[in-house]
């Protein structure tokens, strides 16, 4: 009888509690929730969509710029023996590690040498690599070994140079299309044995078919001591061909904040134009190619955003799925002017506003929530979903006569989502 008085009582409290707190609703978004405004130059918003400047990471909101994963495959290229390159064992070993320097320098990046006195900014440049193996338990290790004394060797100079065919990879690399492929190539012997010749690390990329040609690394390696870190090297900057970028020292990059310079490997004090300081941008000819600049990190973005680039299909799709600890709070005035795949949802809270100008991919089940006294302006963008999957909608918070606000610009495209609007005019 005891329990029966608390339970009453404890029946009462709850009541008087919802009756004095104030009135609380979140719901998914009708017609009568949006606000209309009038369209400007569709031209003029589309461009923000084409523009590496909108593909800058944001050093201040790193996690609206969630970082890409790039797959790789590894191809030693030896002579009819197995010999002239790295053992199976010293291979996968090699490669590991040049990856895994390779991500460092790409995590780290470092401040750019020239101009002098510059006050270019360092930024993380928010893409990685790993084994494509890694990703898929259902392939071998994507680290291949081909004997091959017809094309096992990479000559860059003279008659017999062949560091431009395309012969290796049409023979060992085609069938791994979803897959940057790296093939390791010895120096020929022939090469080697003349005193002119500098077997020193060099390569060549193919942008439109995603692959590369480093050479030097077993040499460099074994002769010389020079250690993983120095073909890791050659590897960003001929994957940044791939990726879209340029040599900076020959002309016109496309980048202002990576300057014309004579290219030099290092410090020469007593040969001009070397003797002064000496570039150490990823994509010149230097001894340290260790600095990414803004620019060319939004080059990068703005190709692997663009589901129409080439490119696209090297990233694994690790935003398929919800990941609760990559949802994005929005607290100030924020515009995203470039693509965005996301990990997660999106909270706007009060006093926050966020403006979406181009595409924007949610995962499965995640939602965008805009919280009472929050803003979401749809600017022409579309948001969808990239995995042929379903994200949940737009859920508009009210509290009392305070509610979220949406507003539509310029047609903005909703689809794959569970809970649609009825768009007025769609």
């Amino acid at each position: 009888m005891n329990y029966f008085k608390y339970i009453i009582i404890l029946v009462i409290i709850f009541i008087l509690t919802i009756q004095c707190n104030p009135h609380f609703l979140n719901s998914y978004i009708t017609k009568e929730d949006i606000q209309f405004l009038e369209a400007s130059d569709e031209k003029r918003s589309n461009q923000f969509c084409r523009n590496y400047e909108s593909y800058i990471p944001d050093k201040n909101h790193l996690k609206h710029f969630p970082r890409k994963t790039l797959r790789l495959n590894f191809h030693f290229m030896r002579n009819a023996e197995g010999k002239e390159n790295f053992s199976e064992a010293e291979g996968r070993e090699f490669a590991k590690k040049m990856i895994k320097s390779a991500n460092f320098a790409l995590w780290q990046n470092n401040k750019m040498h020239l101009p002098e006195g510059n006050n270019t900014p360092v930024i993380t440049a928010k893409y990685k690599f790993i084994l494509h193996s890694d990703l898929n338990p259902d392939i071998e290790e994507s680290i291949y070994f081909h004997d091959d004394p017809d094309l096992y060797y990479f000559v860059k100079t003279g008659k017999d140079r062949n560091n431009f065919k395309r012969d290796v990879y049409k023979k060992y690399g085609k069938h791994t299309e979803e897959a940057i492929n790296i093939f390791i190539m010895p120096h020929h012997p022939d090469s080697i044995a003349s005193p002119s010749y500098k077997p020193t690390h060099t390569g060549i990329a193919f942008p439109s078919d995603g692959w590369a040609k480093l050479c030097g690394c077993y040499y460099q390696t074994k002769y010389k001591n020079k250690s993983h870190y120095h073909c890791a090297k050659l590897l960003n900057h001929e994957v940044g061909h791939i990726l879209g970028l340029r040599h900076t020292w020959g002309g016109n990059d496309g980048c202002d904040d990576t300057p014309n310079n004579p290219n030099c490997w290092s410090t020469n004090p007593n040969q001009p134009p070397c003797d002064g300081v000496v570039s150490n941008n990823l994509m010149d000819y230097n001894h340290s190619q260790n600095a990414w600049t803004p620019c060319q990190i939004g080059i990068v973005h703005k190709n692997l955003s663009n589901k129409k680039h080439f490119t696209r299909k090297y990233i694994e799709k690790k935003w398929c799925e919800n990941d609760p600890n990559q949802l994005i709070e929005i607290d100030k005035n924020i515009i995203w002017s470039g693509s965005r795949d996301l990990h997660g949802g999106i909270v706007i809270l009060p006093g926050g506003s966020l403006t979406l100008q181009c595409r924007v991919h949610l995962p499965k089940d995640a939602r965008i929530t805009v919280k009472a006294g929050g803003t979401l302006i749809l600017d022409g963008c579309t948001i969808e979903n990239d995995c042929g999957d379903k994200w949940k909608g737009i859920v508009v918070q009210q509290i009392r006569k305070s509610k979220g606000k949406i507003i539509f610009k310029n047609n903005p495209t909703i689809k794959d989502v569970l809970n649609p609007v009825e768009i007025p005019g769609s």
